[in-house]
């Protein structure tokens, strides 16, 4: 009777031998235990990230495969095509934060900026410019007065003025794709537009003197203390006696990167100090600028007086 039972449970053994086999494939394969041989990936069982281009890049010139320039070239090209300044890619926005990146070529880079984004797509497009009409007003400035806006890109304060009633409006910037798109708009009565690099003037060293220099958020993407100097210093030789200075920049609670460039983030205090003793604060106040993505920016506005 014993043998009988034994023999009728003889298929069990197989089964259960399947079982502890399938456990121990499981144990060695499955929990990263073993590396099987036909693996060459070093990330096979890794968690780390997947190399990026960029230190694809960096690997090729450390070995010596790729000289500076080219490494240079080929840097510049990854990081531009790579950004994004459309405020619904919230992964890579303007504004968000990013590893920061030099020897970037600025007159590219916004070209290319204003080249692949509709204006109400960029990170810094406003369509309640209260803030900025609120100083503006407050300098009790007449109509004709010389009003540059520098950095303008393809702004709306432009159109604002003109509405207003504004007849002597200049705007400038580096990109000459921004300014071909804000002349298209606005037309070419009572605006001149000067491209032209606020750290290395050659253009604007030429123009008359103004009542009105207006910047909202070009100033603190100069980083480097020479950038600044001679921004300041363009500053105080072409605003007129009497003239203002309104400067709206990311204040210390601000975003640290923007449109995939470092920023420099200003205080009341810091604006002070780089104007100098020529020059009164009449007011400031921050500001908490809301992207149409819901993504706040928080700003410094201030207007100056020259003595």
């Amino acid at each position: 009777m014993w043998t009988e039972h034994w023999m009728n449970g003889m298929w069990v053994f197989p089964f259960i031998m399947i079982i502890v086999m399938l456990f121990v494939v499981f144990m060695i394969f499955g929990r990263g235990g073993f590396r099987p041989p036909w693996s060459n990936n070093d990330n096979y069982y890794s968690n780390k990230p997947k190399e990026t281009p960029l230190d694809v890049l960096k690997k090729r010139y450390a070995n010596g495969e790729i000289s500076k320039e080219e490494f240079d070239k080929i840097k510049n090209d990854i990081i531009m095509n790579a950004e994004s300044c459309d405020i619904n890619d919230k992964g890579n926005s303007c504004c968000s934060s990013k590893p920061e990146v030099k020897e970037v070529n600025l007159k590219e880079h916004w070209n290319k900026v204003f080249t692949n984004s509709p204006d109400e797509k960029l990170g810094w497009y406003e369509t309640d410019l209260t803030p900025t009409l609120g100083l503006i007003s407050t300098t009790g400035l007449n109509k004709n007065a010389r009003v540059l806006n520098v950095g303008a890109g393809s702004t709306t304060l432009i159109d604002e003025l003109l509405t207003k009633g504004y007849s002597n409006l200049i705007a400038t910037d580096l990109s000459e794709v921004a300014l071909k798109r804000l002349a298209d708009r606005v037309g070419e009565v009572n605006v001149e537009c000067i491209t032209d690099d606020l750290t290395n003037p050659s253009n604007l060293k030429n123009i008359a003197p103004v009542d009105l220099w207006v910047d909202r958020a070009v100033l603190h993407f100069f980083t480097e203390k020479n950038e600044q100097d001679i921004y300041f210093d363009l500053l105080k030789n072409k605003v007129k006696s009497n003239g203002f200075v309104l400067l709206a920049e990311y204040n210390l609670n601000g975003a640290t990167v923007c449109a995939g460039l470092p920023i420099h983030r200003y205080s009341k205090e810091m604006l002070i100090e780089k104007l100098g003793s020529d020059f009164e604060l009449i007011d400031n106040f921050d500001h908490t600028y809301l992207m149409p993505s819901g993504a706040e920016r928080p700003y410094i506005y201030a207007l100056f007086q020259k003595k």
